[in-house]
């Protein structure tokens, strides 16, 4: 499972993945670290949670994507993988659905398990912890006569 956040124009992103054997592995800025890679490891009562929770909102045959591609608003992507394939969730902030909700819970778990460097850089098939780029053109309004 990989789960991501965007940033909004003035904060970063992050990204978590976590595997079969509850290892994590977490990409962003926990507390005030710098931007970089660390892992760690769950317990299994979270492990069995998260899959309560994921087969709670019957993530293979719910709506993939609920996003209204506001810019400048948190935005969530889940990447479910399970031994026939995968499945990809789109959330933004607003969707207010069990699926968001979920998405939350597991793109917090990081918080709650102990975190050391990682000694190598994960590759994570989520990209939505890359922070969205400012539009050059900004809105320009007249001052009023």
């Amino acid at each position: 499972m990989e789960v991501a956040h965007s940033g909004y124009w003035s904060t970063g992103g992050a990204a978590t993945a976590i595997d079969s054997t509850l290892h994590l592995t977490y990409y962003g800025r926990p507390g005030i670290r710098n931007l970089n890679y660390y892992e760690g490891t769950i317990d299994t009562a979270t492990w069995n949670t998260l899959n309560r929770k994921l087969a709670s909102v019957r993530f293979k045959s719910v709506d993939a994507i609920v996003d209204r591609h506001i810019a400048d608003i948190p935005t969530y992507e889940l990447i479910v993988y399970w031994k026939n394939g995968k499945r990809r969730l789109v959330r933004d902030f607003h969707a207010g659905d069990s699926v968001l909700n979920t998405i939350r819970w597991l793109d917090s778990i990081y918080r709650h398990t102990a975190l050391k460097p990682a000694k190598k850089p994960a590759k994570l098939e989520t990209t939505f912890q890359n922070p969205p780029a400012i539009p050059k053109e900004q809105a320009k309004f007249p001052w009023p006569k």
